[in-house]
């Protein structure tokens, strides 16, 4: 029990179901010859999580030339399921993005990272 809240693996799998499948090998080939680069996440639950100018902070990442890569679930149709954009952040070099499973996962694997927070608001679990 932690935080108020009791689950197992079993509770965790049937309420997100897209963890159990398979990873793209296609997708991860593909990502693999795009190293090094910056996992990218810079989108979230609520609007007010999102920083003001993503799309800025890309564009400048790029022109500086910077490999980035985005996940998310806007970029599912070119990367594919959540378990392969997991993989994308495993490899990555560094990681930026918002308070995400990304920002986890980039911290599990140790990737570097850089996480953006709005501390205007109240995160009941930081």
């Amino acid at each position: 029990m932690n935080n108020g809240l009791v689950a197992g693996i079993g509770d965790v799998l049937l309420r997100y179901p897209e963890l159990i499948e398979d990873v793209s090998a296609d997708a991860i080939a593909a990502i693999e010859r795009e190293r090094p680069y910056v996992a990218i996440h810079l989108h979230a639950s609520v609007p007010n999580k999102i920083p003001p100018s993503p799309i800025w902070l890309t564009d400048k990442l790029r022109l500086a030339g910077v490999n980035c890569i985005g996940v998310g679930p806007q970029y599912a149709p070119y990367l594919g399921n959540l378990r392969t954009q997991i993989e994308v952040v495993k490899r990555a070099w560094r990681f930026i993005g918002t308070l995400s499973c990304f920002n986890v996962v980039a911290q599990i694997a140790k990737v570097p990272s850089f996480v953006l927070v709005n501390r205007s608001l109240k995160e009941p679990f930081i």
